[in-house]
């Protein structure tokens, strides 16, 4: 599992020209699930992300938590994140689940995150979608799974 964390003041999520979801101050999550990831990830990278300071205070210090804040997580699909580019000049994304263990496991930590922040947006699972952000800072963070042992 890897996930790129992004602190937005506002994002929305397009499918042919149609806005799926749409936050404000929020949490902008990208998540791509491996082949090896399993249902045991999703309750410590929910606490994890639902927990991690990545908003500001007065001071521009991370003190405050999405929890902290009431502010919302828009967790976007994205099997791009599990990829080798070692050789040649293309990506390969042989370590990337099978689309149905995937979507299982992204609907899994899409419940486990909506069971403890308030508000949990969805991208379309196996969409092309468009992903619109004003991102803050601008603060992009990098979660793996080893990160979460």
């Amino acid at each position: 599992m890897r996930a790129i964390l992004q602190a937005v003041s506002e994002a929305k999520v397009s499918v042919n020209g149609v806005i799926e979801s749409q936050v404000d101050q929020a949490l902008l999550i990208y998540l791509g699930i491996s082949e090896t990831d399993t249902d045991e990830l999703l309750d410590k990278f929910g606490l994890k992300v639902a927990n991690l300071r990545v908003f500001p205070d007065e001071s521009d210090r991370l003190m405050y938590s999405c929890l902290d804040l009431g502010a919302s997580i828009l967790l976007i699909p994205n099997f791009t994140l599990i990829s080798e580019s070692k050789k040649g000049r293309r990506p390969t994304f042989f370590k990337a689940a099978a689309p149905a263990a995937a979507e299982e496991l992204f609907d899994g930590l899409a419940r486990n995150l909506a069971s403890r922040v308030s508000n949990v947006e969805l991208g379309v699972f196996g969409a092309d979608m468009t992903v619109s952000a004003a991102v803050r800072g601008p603060l992009n963070l990098v979660i793996d799974d080893h990160d979460l042992i």
